[in-house]
């Protein structure tokens, strides 16, 4: 039950996708004070060709509806790498958040996401969380926050090997710097424990920078790592560490 009210919440109406093991939301803010829907979409495409050829195609697109002190956040994204004729690796992901501002400097969210990831043999990963989060320091566009939820996760791993059911914390502390008009930096680390055990935690950073080309138009690169033991114990072939380097054309609309 639990399974499908998390693919109902979170694959409807969107177009679906995604990459990394946990979904870095804290980049993928507006910092918008007015009501509206906002949006913006990533494209990236590359192309190599030597012995093989191979290609990797992405693409994301996020919509913001704002109404006084409540934001709705969609997101989806998806991932293709194919190397030769037939070799392709998947991944994509589904998210939605809701988040209501109860003080000027507390929020309360609650979220669903759907993912899955052929690289590391994610076949789904379903996702249902709620708790505060917590603008520790702002002045101006330099940002600190906070966040604390309670998430309940379900992994099913391709070939049936391993099927997790967790109840986990997700604590995040994310910065926002604004070095320019032009040019914001932003880090996110979570760090999310199993509650049974708290020996069992997932650990990611990512840095992101975003150069504004215009009103519309600007350049971003991120550099993520995640670390999952516990993935990585029991599933062969799956590293316990992951790295990943992006770059994208942002289009915001």
């Amino acid at each position: 039950m639990r399974k499908h009210l998390l693919t109902l919440l979170c694959w409807a109406g969107l177009i679906c996708a995604g990459n990394a093991q946990i979904v870095n939301i804290e980049d993928k803010r507006f910092r918008r004070d007015t009501s509206g829907v906002f949006g913006q979409l990533d494209l990236g495409l590359n192309w190599v060709r030597n012995t093989s050829s191979v290609l990797s195609f992405n693409t994301g697109l996020r919509v913001d509806f704002i109404h006084g002190r409540d934001t709705w956040l969609l997101l989806g994204n998806y991932n293709l790498i194919k190397t030769g004729p037939s070799r392709q690796v998947n991944a994509g992901f589904g998210h939605l958040r809701w988040s209501r501002k109860l003080t000027e400097h507390i929020s309360w969210e609650a979220f669903g996401q759907s993912q899955f990831d052929e690289r590391i043999k994610l076949r789904y990963r379903g996702l249902l969380g709620t708790g505060p989060r917590f603008n520790l320091f702002g002045r101006g566009k330099q940002k600190l926050f906070w966040g604390v939820l309670y998430m309940f996760e379900y992994n099913e791993i391709k070939g049936g090997e391993a099927y997790f059911r967790d109840d986990r914390l997700s604590i995040s502390l994310s910065a926002q710097l604004q070095l320019s008009p032009n040019l914001r930096i932003a880090n996110t680390s979570y760090y999310q424990p199993v509650l049974r055990t708290f020996g069992e935690a997932r650990l990611s950073s990512g840095t992101s920078a975003n150069l504004k080309i215009n009103s519309h138009l600007s350049f971003l690169t991120a550099f993520n790592v995640t670390y999952d033991a516990r993935l990585a114990g029991k599933v062969e072939g799956v590293p316990k560490t992951i790295h990943r380097l992006i770059n994208r054309i942002r289009w915001v609309f």
